[in-house]
């Protein structure tokens, strides 16, 4: 069990010392799958992110490069664009709230205590 460890460290250096690159390829021509596993600014500067359509930028009332992650799917050769934002923190608190019962006064004591953001 103690040489597992030792060739298991082994392997991380020499693999993280090749990069990424160099990994992928060693995994490949030893028949291993293998693929780099990118970060979101990665995957979001692709040409394929691009051209595929996945990060639409769509108008946002406080983010002026929002560009949301849209459906992986197509229908008819076409891929549904998002229609509107996510609800900014706090945006429908008092609303939900208000549904489950809660009176006005109370929404303001929670919020007061920071409990909620409104």
């Amino acid at each position: 069990m103690q040489g597992r460890n030792w060739l298991g460290i082994a392997l991380l250096v020499a693999l993280v010392a090749g990069g990424t690159v160099a990994a992928v390829e060693t995994h490949a021509k030893a028949g291993v799958p293998a693929a780099r596993v990118s970060t979101m600014d990665q995957i979001a500067s692709e040409p394929q992110t691009e051209a595929s359509g996945m990060l639409p930028a769509i108008k946002h009332p406080r983010l002026p490069d929002y560009r949301p992650m849209a459906l992986p799917i197509k229908w008819d050769g076409e891929r549904p664009a998002p229609t509107r934002v996510p609800p900014l923190l706090g945006e429908h608190s008092a609303e939900v709230l208000a549904e489950l019962g809660y009176d006005a006064a109370t929404i303001r004591d929670l919020a007061e205590r920071h409990v909620v953001q409104l």
